[in-house]
């Protein structure tokens, strides 16, 4: 009880896609008031009936096979606001469905800003490397990195087993 209580991750348990109880985290998470979860179908964590079918029917059969259902989202709000989460789930008993299934929701938007920044970044080191006409890179075996120009040339004692082609190279 303590743990559902004081859990940093949103956790419900469902029975036909109705919540019968929410942590205070699982209505943080999508800006509701304590309490005003059970009852509600989860139909109300998403934009769209298209959205919330597609996760429906996907959940469904994974987790009627026993299998953990796991999915990056986008979610909504009550406020209108939206995030980034991670919901995966799983049956209590696969072979009881009706016993329900318990879920779990993490916020992961902070997480996907930074991995967002990072790709950016590397795109611009690249382009920039690719312009000044500096190494580009290229991973060869055994965990050796070996640097090559715009023009594809290979440190010496390198052969074309050890690089990417070429043609990866040029942006």
């Amino acid at each position: 009880e303590a743990i559902f209580d004081t859990a940093d991750i949103g956790i419900v348990l469902l029975k036909n896609s109705l919540i019968v109880r929410a942590n205070r985290k699982m209505e943080e998470l999508f800006a509701m008031a304590r309490g005003s979860m059970p009852g509600q179908s989860t139909r109300i964590w998403y934009a769209d009936n298209e959205e919330y079918e597609t996760v429906l029917q996907e959940a469904n059969e994974r987790i009627a096979g026993g299998e953990t259902y796991r999915r990056e989202q986008r979610f909504a709000r009550q406020d209108g606001s939206s995030f980034i989460g991670l919901l995966y789930g799983r049956a209590i008993d696969a072979s009881e469905l009706a016993l329900g299934a318990v879920w779990m929701v993490e916020d992961i938007t902070d997480r996907k800003a930074a991995e967002d920044e990072i790709r950016h970044a590397q795109h611009l080191a690249e382009e920039a490397a690719h312009h000044a006409g500096i190494a580009a890179g290229v991973v060869a075996g055994q965990g050796v990195i070996h640097l090559v120009d715009h023009h594809d040339r290979r440190p010496e004692g390198v052969d074309d087993a050890q690089c990417l082609p070429g043609s990866l190279l040029r942006h």
